[in-house]
């Protein structure tokens, strides 16, 4: 069976707000700024080439809710690097020929988690200002927020399900012990320079009301690697518009080689 596959380089196109650079205020037993910074740059940094398995679910609905297509696939998706100093990543998608549109609307997700990290661990002459909510119980979870300023005009991606420059309002959750044993388990965001016109596959010209994006990570552990890394475990596309409504589910499974024991 013939393949297509896509090589995706990408400097994650942003916004700058007012206060960009500062950081909240350290706070006893809890948790700041640059903790949060740290542990990103930790469980996103570069890596060697790892694949996974995702499975495409893509559910269209016209405006008044009546299902207009569903379809389910799977595609090969592999992350090839991701350097902080310059704000880069890059990742190879495959498919089934007859899986070409599958492999165009897994790239939402995989877009997704990146540009989701990136406001976290971000790159080294940009600073975003994060606000952290403290636990509002003890063993409770932390809620870091992201919001990007001074939006450009929105515009999508030529074939693409995702923003050509991406201009969010984000929450991530963190959970597990400050001290030793934290980690992110779940990110969102929200499109923030919304309405507006735009091309969307299976609606034409219309007005994109809203576009939301969330999912989960998973921790997993490479061989020769001490620390774990982070990778999308599902990721859920929202994509709201004045004909109907489109919602891209990818679903993760990395195929992690082991090291053979020793005799």
């Amino acid at each position: 069976m013939r393949r297509i596959g896509l090589l995706i380089l990408m400097v994650m196109a942003c916004c700058q707000a007012p206060g960009y650079g500062q950081t909240s205020p350290a706070r006893p037993a809890g948790l700041d700024a640059g903790r949060v910074t740290a542990l990103a740059k930790m469980y996103f940094r570069d890596s060697a080439e790892l694949p996974m398995d995702v499975a495409v679910t893509t559910v269209v609905t016209d405006a008044r809710g009546k299902l207009k297509r569903r379809s389910q696939s799977s595609v090969r998706f592999v992350f090839r690097g991701y350097n902080q100093e310059a704000g880069k990543f890059s990742f190879r998608s495959n498919s089934g020929w007859f899986n070409t549109r599958a492999l165009r609307e897994s790239l939402s997700g995989d877009l997704a988690v990146f540009a989701a990290a990136m406001r976290l661990a971000p790159a080294k002459d940009w600073s975003p200002h994060l606000e952290i909510q403290q636990p509002a119980q003890p063993g409770g979870p932390f809620l870091v927020s992201a919001k990007d300023g001074e939006c450009p005009e929105f515009k999508l991606l030529r074939n693409w399900v995702f923003p050509e420059k991406l201009c969010i309002s984000a929450q991530f959750r963190l959970a597990g012990d400050p001290a030793n044993d934290l980690v992110f388990q779940h990110f969102s965001f929200d499109v923030t320079n919304l309405p507006a016109t735009a091309r969307v596959a299976d609606f034409g010209d219309v007005q994109v009301l809203s576009f939301h994006s969330k999912g989960d990570f998973q921790k997993v552990s490479l061989p020769g690697e001490a620390q774990p890394y982070l990778l999308p475990k599902q990721v859920v596309t929202s994509v709201a518009t004045s004909k109907g409504k489109m919602v891209i589910t990818n679903q993760y499974a990395p195929r992690i080689q082991k090291t053979p024991a020793k005799r």
